[in-house]
């Protein structure tokens, strides 16, 4: 960690010709927790990234966001999930979605790109809700997106699983739903309590897809679940209990510069299956 920093910011600088003083050094002392690390508390950001701004705009496949690297969660950006957006960009076209633990709206935006008819996004957080709404006339302002992208694009703040039983129990359905959440298994002592978590989410994430069929991203960034094997059996196991026909299309995972080591197959994490449920 803190020992290596001289040597990892030296080898930014020299690879990627990054001034030293604009690289942000980041400690999520609350993830090495639940991983077993507990060393003294960091202290963040540290007093050399003085002239990071405090705001950017950055651009993933044409598509702009607003992120604060000081503030928001890790770097305020998931790139791991760059290629599986731009799949739901190439889906979305005439259809309805859903986008369940949205964020700041990285697949929604890119469902709206796609052509979707109307995306609802659903997340707990009233930030990153503000910064998705912000995030949207963003893109409106700069041509990416059209000016009635305003009235496509519906919010609900709210636990996930809750809106979603409530949208089940309205019969509200989604010719495509997006089922993205945190990381529910930070170790594999919590895998069990996580596979009850995940087979709940996507038993309403199916009840949540149009009846006479549609599709469904679910997605599990926990290492433990993804290299345990039972993601996929979990979704069998949800279609039962969501009483609902399941095919699976793809499994994807994090984008290519996302690399696994061959020594090192701990490093795959990221799970992102395509199903059609019926």
């Amino acid at each position: 960690v803190e020992k290596n920093e001289d040597l990892i910011r030296s080898a930014v600088v020299n690879k990627l010709g990054v001034p030293g003083d604009r690289i942000l050094w980041k400690r999520a002392d609350t993830r090495l927790k639940q991983d077993g690390f507990t060393a003294a508390p960091a202290t963040t950001p540290s007093p050399t990234d003085s002239t990071v701004e405090e705001s950017i705009v950055v651009k993933e496949n044409g598509c702009l966001f607003s992120i604060s690297p000081q503030n928001d969660q890790k770097t305020g950006f998931y790139c791991d999930q760059r290629m599986n957006r731009l799949m739901i960009r190439n889906l979305a076209k005439g259809k309805t979605v859903l986008d369940t633990y949205s964020y700041t709206g990285g697949f929604s935006f890119n469902a709206l790109m796609g052509g979707a008819t109307s995306v609802t996004a659903v997340d707990s957080a009233s930030k990153a809700l503000e910064a998705l709404r912000y995030n949207l006339q963003l893109n409106i302002d700069h041509g990416v997106l059209p000016a009635d992208a305003q009235h496509k694009l519906h919010t609900i703040e709210g636990d996930c699983p809750t809106v979603l039983e409530q949208l089940v129990e309205q019969q509200k359905t989604f010719d495509l739903v997006i089922c993205d959440p945190p990381k529910l298994a930070p170790r594999r002592t919590q895998l069990d309590k996580a596979l009850s978590k995940y087979t709940q989410v996507n038993a309403l994430a199916m009840k949540a897809v149009h009846p006479s069929g549609g599709l469904l991203l679910s997605c599990s960034c926990s290492a433990a679940m993804t290299q345990s094997g039972e993601f996929v059996k979990m979704l069998q196991t949800a279609a039962k209990v969501a009483k609902r026909r399941l095919t699976i299309l793809s499994e994807t995972g994090a984008a290519p510069d996302h690399t696994v080591v061959a020594g090192y197959p701990e490093g795959k994490y990221l799970t992102a299956v395509l199903a059609h449920v019926q």
